[in-house]
């Protein structure tokens, strides 16, 4: 370091002092941080854990964390995240030996963290092993790693650890026929706000095929992480699909743009994948919905990904005897920077050591945002009079998520109701309505079969026929075949077309699934038009339903649910402001008992005074109406002569 650069950093380093850290009631995550005696005094490196990682206003960055030292002041910090291409460097290289595509790297002075190999012609692989030389012996620096040059992007980066070499560079060409004779090699070097990223692998929870021939795989995330990048792990040959990446299912038929497209190629006999996907940057959520257009082909098997997070590091200088309290979880722009951040680039050369920060626990001294904006409840008196039911809550207290049950659905739709969460004695509790994560799976359908003529007819017991089915799969053995497939709902003997579809196995093959959304009663009728071809063998139908929850805070008394009101209108609550941060926060659960029927209230003397009234009119109506009947009687006919009627007689 140059004088200049010392006096420099010596100057930020005296400004910094320790101050009264912002209040700790606004982070509601804590990890301690110890400290060894030998590192009290020195620069030190802290990586911040995923634990602590959140989305927000800054996707991941540090306003909002902040480090306490072990008297519960504010620990200035330097923020490194993220990092950029690294600075390309010229290596003073020769070949040694061109048969063997042996190369060396004469000492350098300055480190380099890794080599660019850049192999010539159209479709090349090579492996690559890096060795150095140390006292007189080349030791090799890690496992050969893979270069390649393909149509759809070049692997040119072998990763080292920093070195000066001298080193020799030995390429394995993959391909017989290798078209290159030699090959550009440079150096690179990181630069200084570097941060290496943060690789997590999750399993794909649940996959299904929609009728469009999008396949929807789901990847359920530690907590609301600011994912950048996700990279798919797909089982299977080569392959060619369009991807996407939504924090939310998508409505049915809503049309889709691709981001991204997955390759599996082949080259010189190995298989390369191109298979990463950006995620979109306002991301948000506990959930990942990778979309894969399958049109025409099997669906891929997805076993997992891999998430790809922007890399976050803080710098700190001399903290003293520990331990230090990393605050996480608020806000964005919680946190204030401080003027530390200056002297970045010469905190991360002077770094002697890392800190480990235990596992982050819940703040005992958070108060959440809900509580201190008094938006948590329980809120003012509701009249539950006109109410039909309830069913009481056993959970909590505190911030909880509540299932609506089957029995609750089919009596209400959520999207439209007038539900009220009620304690006792009347008083309301907010809560914030919002989609399961998934449909909720009703298994394998009960189902019948028949054969007219060219028509395959089945009738589908629905298990919930109060409830809106949201889809129906179909699942058959065939590999290949084309049928026109109809849904219909019973109206008495009257079938009622709902869906139909072309289904196409080489487009959709082993199962499709259709989006019904309505309730459809307690069956369904499916038919399959066969055409001149035998019917077509189905091994299961299966349906999915409604899948709605509540995301409120508890009180420590008991509370009801209400439900019923027909003249209700859903109730608004600024508890839905922070809908983002309770669906983050909300680990816990409550669940509902069974629905209690209410008895209708009686009714008020308004209410008495106008059935009278309409009593009275009717009577009087039913009055006008018999005295028009009488009047249109026809009068009978004059008396007859009697010498006529014996005249006529005789």
């Amino acid at each position: 370091m140059s004088a200049l650069s010392c006096a420099l950093f010596a100057a930020v380093l005296a400004s910094t002092p320790a101050s009264a850290g912002p209040e700790p009631s606004r982070y509601p995550l804590a990890a301690t941080v110890p400290v060894a005696p030998e590192e009290e005094e020195a620069v030190l490196r802290l990586p911040v854990p995923l634990d602590l990682r959140r989305q927000g206003e800054d996707r991941g960055g540090a306003s909002d964390l902040v480090l306490l030292d072990a008297a519960g002041e504010l620990e200035p910090v330097a923020v490194a995240r993220g990092s950029r291409e690294p600075e390309r460097v010229s290596l003073p290289v020769w070949p040694v030996d061109r048969d063997t595509h042996l190369y060396e790297v004469r000492a350098l002075d300055r480190p380099i963290d890794g080599l660019y190999v850049t192999l010539r012609g159209s479709t090349e692989l090579a492996d690559v092993v890096v060795t150095e030389e140390r006292g007189g012996r080349w030791v090799p620096l890690g496992p050969p790693q893979q270069v390649w040059r393909h149509p759809l992007g070049d692997q040119t980066r072998v990763e080292l650890p920093a070195t000066t070499g001298p080193l020799r560079v030995q390429l394995q060409p993959r391909i017989d026929e290798w078209s290159a004779r030699r090959a550009d090699i440079d150096g690179f070097r990181d630069w200084d706000s570097h941060v290496d990223p943060v690789d997590l692998v999750l399993p794909v929870v649940s996959s299904v095929t929609e009728e469009d021939a999008w396949t929807r795989y789901l990847v359920e995330l530690p907590g609301p992480l600011p994912v950048d990048a996700v990279t798919v792990h797909a089982e299977g040959d080569l392959f060619e699909r369009a991807a996407t990446v939504r924090a939310e299912p998508r409505e049915p038929y809503s049309w889709m743009d691709s981001t991204a497209t997955l390759h599996r190629v082949d080259i010189g006999g190995a298989r390369v994948d191109f298979t990463r996907v950006p995620v979109p940057a306002d991301f948000r959520g506990d959930r990942l919905y990778l979309y894969v257009q399958d049109e025409g082909d099997v669906p891929l098997e997805i076993t997992e990904l891999t998430l790809h997070l922007e890399g976050l590091e803080l710098f700190l200088r001399a903290p003293g005897p520990g331990p230090l309290t990393l605050l996480g979880g608020a806000p964005g722009g919680t946190t204030p920077a401080t003027d530390l951040g200056t002297a970045l680039p010469e905190l991360r050369r002077l770094a002697s050591a890392t800190l480990q920060p235990e596992p982050a626990v819940p703040n005992p001294a958070w108060q959440p945002p809900e509580d201190r904006a008094g938006l948590a409840g329980p809120g003012p008196e509701h009249d539950a009079s006109g109410y039909r039911w309830r069913a009481p809550l056993t959970g909590g207290p505190g911030l909880v998520r509540i299932a609506l049950t089957e029995e609750i659905l089919a009596r209400v739709d959520p999207r439209s109701a007038d539900l009220r969460i009620l304690t006792e004695d009347g008083r309301q509790v907010p809560y914030v309505l919002q989609r399961g994560a998934r449909p909720a799976d009703w298994g394998e359908l009960a189902f019948t079969r028949e054969e007219d003529g060219a028509t395959s007819r089945l009738r589908v017991a629905i298990p919930h026929p109060d409830l809106r089915l949201h889809s129906l799969a179909l699942e058959t053995e065939a590999p290949v075949f084309s049928r026109r497939v109809t849904v219909h709902q019973e109206r008495g003997a009257v079938l009622e077309p709902l869906r139909t579809f072309q289904w196409v196995g080489a487009d959709r093959p082993l199962r499709v699934a259709l989006d019904i959304d309505r309730v459809v009663g307690e069956h369904l009728v499916v038919e399959i038009d066969n055409g001149d071809d035998p019917p077509l063998p189905l091994s299961a139908v299966r349906g999915s339903g409604p899948a709605w929850e509540l995301l409120t805070v508890l009180p420590a008394e008991p509370v009801f649910l209400y439900g019923g009101q027909p003249e209700g209108q859903p109730p608004t609550y600024d508890l839905g402001l922070l809908e983002d941060s309770l669906r983050e926060r909300a680990t816990g659960s409550a669940a509902l008992g069974p629905v209690q029927e209410l008895e209708p209230p009686p009714p008020s003397w308004l209410e008495r005074i106008m059935v009278l009234a309409g009593v009275g009119v009717l009577l009087l109506g039913l009055l006008v109406l018999t005295v028009r009947l009488l009047r249109g009687v026809p009068e009978p006919e004059g008396d007859t002569d009697p010498a006529g009627e014996a005249a006529e007689a005789a």
